[in-house]
């Protein structure tokens, strides 16, 4: 898999959620399967961004593990074939969507398949009106 773009969200910008509406509908919108976001602030139980580790919070780390952070970052979003250690993090959580069970997914045979139904519909069309 290669990254497409690399964005900011929050902090006075769109949210993740108008961020990802927003590029589904702009001209790269066919280009998206899968998305990951990579942030700083922690996770509260119940799901929710922790206040307390906003973007305007000053702290202080030192610089390895700092460096650390950014090469784990790099690491786990760019993949190089040649890191065979992964990511050394310092502290962090990962999380998974869920895919809602009212979401579809369609493989390209599929695609095809529905395609080729449409196609049909419209020879017949065609065929129907004498054009």
């Amino acid at each position: 898999m290669q990254s497409v773009y690399v964005g900011q969200a929050g902090n006075g910008k769109a949210s993740i959620l108008s961020r990802l509406t927003q590029h589904n509908n702009d001209y790269l919108w066919n280009r998206w399967t899968y998305v990951s976001w990579y942030g700083f602030r922690g996770v509260n139980n119940d799901g929710t961004l922790s206040q307390k580790d906003h973007v305007d919070k000053t702290s202080k780390i030192d610089g390895a593990n700092l460096l650390n952070e950014i090469e784990g970052l790099l690491i786990t979003i760019l993949e190089p074939r040649l890191n065979k250690e992964g990511a050394r993090w310092v502290e962090v959580d990962e999380f998974y969507q869920k895919i809602h069970e009212s979401v579809e997914e369609y493989t390209l045979y599929d695609l095809i398949e529905k395609q080729e139904v449409i196609e049909s519909k419209i020879d017949q069309l065609i065929k129907n009106s004498k054009i």
